[in-house]
């Protein structure tokens, strides 16, 4: 069994490395923290650890159920209603984030934990690997829960207030990533005091390629960023992206101009690989398998994606209902199962081959998460505070 780093930081660190790194900056302030916490080498255990599924933002699930085999397994509401992405960790349970109120369901359903928290509305969590579920509050807060229920992280970070496009990107050494506005945040698994730099421009995605994240700020330029060293320019999109994903090494991202486009932050080489009609699609984008990915369509269609073939090659669509979608989720998995829920719309479960069937019970008018719960199964979260687990019905047995 490997063994925990453990550092204490006894009230607001003054000296160090953090103070000198602080000290450049005359908008920052000291780092307080009122708990002692840790940190276990290890990437993330778990289903779904992060906003976007994982630190690469595939929204990639290992296997989604069988359309014509899903089913409701369980349906609860949760008191005080959901405010961001949930976690799944490697037991099966589900962390939902609220305000001032988080919640932990097991497997079955039934309640694990109620946890009150010291500050408002979560805007983003995280599964680190020791199993810490960490959240970042409105106020710019980072506050963490072991999987027994105690409190083990309290930090307030030195930056603006968050917006809703913060990202925290658990590392593969166990560590935490905290990206607000330009400022950035590497906690190490074996040390305290988090690194802190900055970029030209707010961050708009952050994903993880091997042992450096590739940072996407909000103008559509790319920076690698290693841990220990300055961010280093790598190219630049042809406008803003809308949604990002790391493929390999490349970046691969949906732009505001409407285009599908990679990035290679080896070479700075940027490619066109598809353009869309208006209105283009929703700001989603997921990888079933390297070099093929899914994004949805303004009317709730899903669209496969590929380097090899145009956007308009393959085509999924539900039974429709009229008007554009909004407020969309949206899973795949390597069979190229597609799972897509959006504001007012049933749950939407598809196969690569185009066989859908919709969920018609899980229907909300706000939902913010979908997740995959382990293998066949998935989880549907509603700002209501409305949870659903769907799986795949078990076989009936035959007589002998």
């Amino acid at each position: 069994m490997r063994r925990p780093v453990w550092t204490r930081w006894e009230g607001a660190l003054a000296s160090g490395a953090l103070a000198t790194l602080l000290a450049l900056s005359s908008d920052a302030a000291d780092v307080s923290t009122s708990l002692s916490h840790g940190f276990w080498l290890g990437a993330p255990r778990g289903s779904a650890n992060t906003r976007e599924v994982d630190a690469s933002g595939s929204r990639h699930a290992a296997s989604l159920p069988e359309p014509e085999a899903a089913r409701v397994a369980w349906q609860r509401r949760i008191a005080g209603g959901a405010s961001g992405n949930v976690l799944v960790d490697a037991n099966g349970a589900i962390f939902v984030p609220g305000v001032r109120h988080m919640t932990e369901l097991a497997a079955d359903g039934s309640l694990r934990h109620e946890l009150s928290a010291p500050s408002s509305t979560s805007l983003v969590a995280a599964l680190l690997a020791d199993g810490t579920r960490v959240v970042l509050t409105r106020e710019g807060r980072l506050l963490g829960w072991s999987e027994a229920g105690a409190s083990t992280l309290l930090v307030d970070l030195p930056a603006p207030p968050p917006s809703p496009s913060s990202a925290l990107v658990p590392l593969d050494d166990g560590g935490l990533l905290v990206a607000i506005g330009r400022w950035l945040f590497a906690f190490d698994a074996s040390r305290g005091a988090p690194l802190h730099t900055s970029i030209p421009t707010a961050v708009a995605f952050a994903r993880q390629v091997g042992p450096y994240l590739l940072i996407v700020d909000e103008r559509g330029r790319v920076f690698e960023w290693r841990r220990g060293r300055p961010p280093r320019d790598v190219g630049e999109l042809s406008a803003p992206a809308s949604a990002a994903l790391a493929d390999g090494p490349s970046l691969i991202a949906i732009t505001s101009a409407r285009t599908l486009e990679s990035l290679d932050p080896t070479t700075g080489r940027r490619s066109e690989l598809a353009r869309f009609d208006a209105p283009g699609p929703l700001p989603l984008i997921a990888m079933s398998e390297p070099g093929a990915w899914i994004t949805l369509g303004a009317e709730g269609d899903w669209i496969k994606l590929g380097a090899s073939f145009s956007a308009a090659a393959t085509r999924g669509s539900p039974k429709r209902d009229g008007g554009t979608v909004r407020d969309a989720q949206l899973l795949v998995d390597a069979e190229g199962k597609v799972a897509h829920w959006a504001a007012n719309r049933p749950l939407s479960l598809s196969t690569a081959q185009g066989v859908a069937r919709e969920l018609g019970d899980v229907r909300c008018a706000d939902p913010v998460a979908l997740a995959p719960a382990g293998t066949g199964r998935l989880v549907a979260v509603c700002g209501s505070g409305a949870v659903w687990l769907i799986e795949a019905a078990a076989a009936p047995e035959t007589t002998r």
